[in-house]
């Protein structure tokens, strides 16, 4: 009974956050971008110099960071896909014939308060006592969607038994309901393992299911009807469950963070698998969470970034849980067809 009511309390909370959420990213005006921030450095006859377009977003909203050198031996860096509490992703820039080098990166987080851009170093030679151009930390201020009344740590969790003092022919009525519902749920139970037991033959391995619930969902054509959010949300689901069948990493009680958290600590999964997941989880989160409406194009990148996940790591060690339920007993949120 513990152990059930704690998930209803979690799955009543998150639910409120949720339409919290959603309640403010349609109500709130757009928020007018603060001013741009430029740091400069130079060093032996070259510069560089550093943009962010704002100094103030929004958590789920994205800043761009653009980087331009001169001379011949400053050469703009390729940024990893994580700077600081950043996630980060190129942008195309056209190709130069003249003038400063030039890259351009989407940085985005979820994360708030006054947080910073690490400081960005340009060497201008080989060898560690060579020259190089520094910028220092760019300080941004985060701010959440979510504030005020709507602010997720106001929502009160579900309360507590209530002792409620009832008659005694009601008590003696209410004793035997119980029996009788006890009763009814030891039956259910019974049935339910006997069911699974009868499957478990049919059992098969857990990226096949995965692989399945993944063409159904790109079947049901979710973007083109306007529901990206609900995409995204069985998109995860399906990565989350797999993870959890093929690693046992519990997948559905844990937040993101948790469960990359969970994941690092396996040695079952690959540092490159990891590096893959928390990608593709912390770019779903920002649909889900953070308020972004990605295109169609980028919807169909995600699933394929999907299958790429599932399809590289079962082609590694072996799993500690290879086999999941058959594919003809579908989850809830594949049984619903996309409207017409």
């Amino acid at each position: 009974m513990t152990h059930l009511s704690t998930i209803t309390s979690r799955v009543g909370t998150s639910m409120a956050i949720a339409v919290a959420a959603l309640a403010v990213a349609c109500s709130r005006a757009p928020v007018a971008p603060g001013p741009a921030i430029t740091r400069s450095a130079e060093a032996n006859g070259a510069t560089m110099t550093v943009t962010v377009d704002r100094d103030s977003v929004e958590a789920g909203q994205t800043l761009t960071l653009t980087i331009e050198t001169t001379g011949d031996n400053a050469v703009p860096p390729a940024l990893p896909a994580t700077l600081g509490p950043f996630d980060v992703r190129p942008i195309p820039q056209p190709a130069r014939a003249d003038g400063p080098r030039r890259v351009a990166f989407a940085l985005s987080t979820l994360d708030t308060g006054t947080l910073e851009i690490p400081a960005i170093d340009v060497p201008l030679g080989a060898g560690d006592d060579a020259a190089k151009l520094h910028v220092d930390a760019i300080p941004v201020t985060v701010t959440s969607l979510l504030q005020g009344d709507d602010d997720p740590k106001k929502f009160r969790d579900i309360k507590g038994v209530v002792d409620i003092d009832l008659p005694r022919d009601w008590r003696r009525t209410a004793t035997i309901a119980g029996i009788g519902v006890a009763i009814v749920a030891g039956l259910v139970a019974l049935w339910y393992f006997v069911r699974r037991g009868a499957k478990a033959a049919r059992l098969i391995p857990a990226h096949e299911r995965a692989m399945s619930e993944l063409s159904e969902l790109e079947r049901r054509n979710l973007p083109a009807t306007g529901q990206v959010h609900e995409y995204f949300v069985v998109l995860s689901d399906i990565v989350r469950g797999y993870v959890a069948r093929r690693y046992g990493i519990r997948a559905p009680e844990l937040t993101t963070p948790e469960f990359l958290r969970e994941a690092r600590r396996s040695s079952a999964v690959a540092d490159v698998h990891q590096t893959l997941l928390a990608g593709f989880l912390r770019g779903a989160d920002m649909v889900k969470f953070g308020g972004e409406r990605p295109s169609a194009a980028h919807c169909a990148d995600s699933i394929a970034q999907a299958r790429s996940f599932v399809r590289e790591s079962a082609a590694t060690a072996e799993s500690p849980l290879p086999l999941a339920d058959a594919p003809h007993a579908k989850p809830p949120h594949l049984n619903q067809e996309a409207p017409a």
